[in-house]
């Protein structure tokens, strides 16, 4: 029976002091990585080898500090990305960010406007932004250059302040963030306000313009540059903003089903030859040729196959098989992934107790209780570990949102270092 009682505290830090990164202590010296993980000692581990600097440990009042730096979470995120991942991992992110000011995106915009009056003349500008603040440094930075300078992004009023030499004046806010359509009829009624006061628009572009940022590459755009190729690989070479779209707004499935009916001409002699290349499951099929898999399986065929197949039968594994195959693994779990049809003859057998001892299994129900989720993730100091070292009571927490209870709080994994290795 395996057990990790032989490996202390002080043998786990001297196997990690060999190592130079995390990644290497868990690679080469799995066992004492288990046990660290099991008696709580992994974090103190990784501080006392030095594999993790104690100053670098994202708490909540790190995260804090630096949103407090930030006026969006959209700087917060670029100037400090590892104190905002931590914040929205770990569900600290809407605490720390209440102070921030909301931003618009491509369904919410602002209205805002300028007034310029100049040589006794008074002229207007309005316009639609997701971000006061950057839109305004992009007219004053514009408004100093001339047309050569991107002159694609240069709107009349950039042009005019350079043309005359004058300084853009402070941007007047005329709403909060609105949907699109309320925004747009919102910037038509403010031009015409400034109209009726007496001012000469700049604006040369259709009022409720939305710039750039609307979307250019829709579903149905997409499927019909796709009709156009025979495959997926003619279609990414020939129509690649296309296909990036789709493959980021997950369309790609009714494209495949298209690609799939072009090439429908699957015999099948042609599907049992690749079959024969995966024939150890109908997943290992699917995985190897998901096309020739389709067709058999809209055929009818996939059932003549696996009746056909000389695959290995699990009868067939000895005892000494198995236990060879058993000996590399460090669990059952290790086992089962690395030697799929071992552990399957092995459990049918009855094998599994002796090459790993009485597994302590909980009765079936045991995780739905909160309180033993609750106690086991106590024992973990964070959601990876919690995952690894109890996946029944993981599942059961993600499925009820208790993961946030029990990780939320940086004063749990501080408790973990403060408590002293056994």
């Amino acid at each position: 029976m395996r057990t990790f009682n032989k490996w202390t505290y002080e043998m786990c830090v001297e196997c990690a002091l060999k190592c130079s990164t995390k990644k290497e202590f868990k690679k080469s010296y799995s066992m004492q990585f288990i046990t660290s993980c099991k008696k709580g000692w992994l974090q103190e581990v990784y501080i006392a080898s030095n594999l993790i600097n104690v100053n670098k440990i994202h708490t909540k009042k790190n995260s804090l500090e630096c949103a407090l730096k930030c006026e969006t979470k959209k700087e917060f995120k670029k100037k400090y990305p590892n104190e905002y991942s931590a914040a929205v991992i770990r569900g600290w992110i809407d605490d720390i960010c209440t102070h921030m000011r909301p931003l618009g995106n491509l369904k919410f915009r602002g209205v805002y406007s300028y007034k310029i009056e100049f040589n006794g003349k008074k002229y207007g500008y309005s316009g639609l932004t997701q971000n006061f603040n950057e839109r305004h440094l992009q007219h004053v930075f514009l408004s100093k250059y001339d047309n050569s300078i991107k002159e694609r992004c240069k709107t009349m009023i950039d042009n005019f302040c350079y043309d005359n030499n004058i300084e853009l004046p402070d941007m007047i806010i005329e709403s909060d963030y609105i949907s699109v359509t309320d925004a747009q009829i919102r910037e038509d009624e403010n031009i015409s306000k400034l109209k009726s006061e007496g001012y000469i628009i700049l604006n040369v572009q259709k009022c409720g313009g939305l710039g750039t940022s609307e979307i250019i590459y829709t579903k149905e755009k997409c499927i019909d540059s796709a009709n156009k190729c025979t495959n997926n690989k003619e279609f990414k070479k020939k129509y690649p903003s296309e296909y990036n779209a789709a493959c980021r707004n997950k369309w790609m499935k009714e494209i495949d089903y298209h690609f799939e009916e072009l090439n429908h001409n699957w015999t099948k002699e042609e599907c049992y030859i690749e079959f024969l290349k995966f024939n150890n499951s109908r997943q290992e099929f699917k995985n190897g040729n998901s096309r020739a898999y389709r067709a058999s399986l809209r055929n009818g065929w996939i059932d003549d196959f696996f009746g056909e197949s000389t695959m290995r039968s699990v009868v067939s594994w000895t005892y000494d098989d198995c236990k060879e195959k058993a000996l590399k693994c460090i669990s059952r779990t290790d086992f089962f992934y690395k030697y799929n049809k071992e552990y399957k003859a092995s459990t049918i057998n009855g094998w599994l107790d002796d090459f790993f001892g009485v597994s302590d299994i909980k009765p079936k129900g045991y995780w739905d209780s909160y309180d033993n989720c609750k106690d086991a993730a106590f024992k973990c100091i964070g959601r990876d570990q919690y995952n690894t070292l109890y996946t029944g009571a993981y599942k059961v927490a993600s499925k009820n949102g208790w993961l946030n209870e029990f990780f939320g709080d940086k004063l749990k994994k501080q408790k973990k270092l403060l408590k002293k290795p056994d």
